[in-house]
């Protein structure tokens, strides 16, 4: 499938912003991480690392890659497993360390802070063995990530532990834990779980616990045919080393290769955005900062025009394009412009033919 639009080359085409004026619709994300913090992750294991420590590091590395790429997405990090409580519910166990919020320096400093120092994490928050509802801590998080914008934004809880079963076997934390999942699915949020191996001979069971609160890619529902598009992201298993590229791939968001509008018939069009499944991933152009105090500011640039006889600022009816032709410089307005580069109608949607019918010689 082709675009069905070209173009002339009128001067510099960076500048000229109103001739493709398709904004792309893209959904905010508010990622909430909820950590395990009980005493076995605040533990270094065989290889000296620590998987509170790790999982922070690389929380941290997400947040600062998603200034640059999604500055509008919102992040928070809620620890349970702990001594101490910070909710507004009052559920014991469960510390929210940052709220969920936009990205700015001061949340960056209290993560690097925690990473020098994660004896910080033991007295601030505690850490703590004991079995309490794991219904509470989606309870928690289910009011933390609410947003009365919710249409516009992917919600997500990526939960991180090394415990394949929170409950110890309590067969009513069980059923309370399930049912707030199914609720929370329901109302379009994501719950995804990265299991933590605490060594290279340990086994985390997902069948346990978790099969029944998130989606792991061997469930049922995913034997029938998968759809290629289908974007969701699935729970998994494996050791600390590689929780980084874990995280990771819940951020990277699909690529598009080509947009066209589809008439499917009077005063109805529809966008049509075509994917490359393998399209590389390049690093984006760099953007300038400066800081304001506590805050960071993105440097926006503006381009403005002004008119070398009058001395005053153009607007952008007053600008016109020109393109040289047999000596002379013949000027186009905007409407002039837009009419060249548009060669034919988008896709149009004639009629419906069916394979049967269709006779091949």
């Amino acid at each position: 499938m082709s675009n069905g639009y070209t173009s002339v080359s009128f001067g510099d085409e960076e500048e000229d912003e109103n001739y493709e004026n398709m904004t792309e619709y893209n959904l905010k994300e508010l990622t909430l991480y909820a950590i395990d913090c009980r005493p076995s992750m605040l533990e270094a294991d065989q290889n000296g690392d620590i998987p509170l420590l790790v999982t922070l590091k690389s929380i941290r590395a997400i947040i600062v890659d998603r200034i640059d790429t999604r500055p509008n997405d919102q992040i928070g990090i809620i620890l349970f497993g702990t001594t101490e409580k910070n909710n507004s519910q009052d559920k014991d166990h469960i510390y929210i360390l940052q709220q969920i919020d936009l990205i700015d320096a001061p949340r960056i400093k209290e993560l690097d802070l925690l990473i020098s120092n994660v004896g910080l994490i033991k007295d601030r928050c505690g850490s703590s063995d004991a079995v309490f509802p794991f219904s509470d801590l989606l309870w928690v998080c289910s009011n933390s990530i609410a947003n009365p914008n919710a249409k516009q934004y992917i919600k997500r809880i990526i939960i991180i532990t090394n415990n394949d079963d929170p409950t110890d076997g309590n067969a009513q934390y069980r059923k309370t834990a399930i049912q707030r999942a199914k609720d929370l699915q329901d109302s379009r949020t994501e719950i995804i779980l990265f299991g933590l191996k605490e060594n290279e001979d340990a086994f985390f069971d997902p069948n346990l616990f978790y099969g029944d609160i998130v989606v792991f890619p061997d469930n049922d529902d995913k034997q029938e045919e998968k759809d290629e598009f289908d974007e969701r992201i699935f729970s998994s298993i494996g050791n600390l080393k590689d929780l980084f590229d874990k995280i990771k791939t819940v951020q990277t968001s699909a690529r598009s290769e080509f947009r066209l509008p589809f008439e499917i018939g009077p005063n109805l069009t529809i966008g049509v955005r075509g994917y490359n499944m393998v399209l590389e991933q390049k690093i984006g152009a760099p953007k300038y900062y400066f800081a304001e105090g506590e805050q960071t500011q993105e440097v926006k640039s503006v381009t403005r025009w002004k008119c070398v006889d009058t001395n005053e600022f153009l607007t952008p009816t007053d600008i016109k394009k020109a393109y040289s032709y047999g000596g002379e410089d013949v000027v186009f307005t905007e409407d002039d412009v837009a009419t060249i580069q548009t060669v034919n109608k988008p896709g149009e949607l004639r009629g419906i033919v069916f394979v049967g019918d269709i006779l091949i010689c």
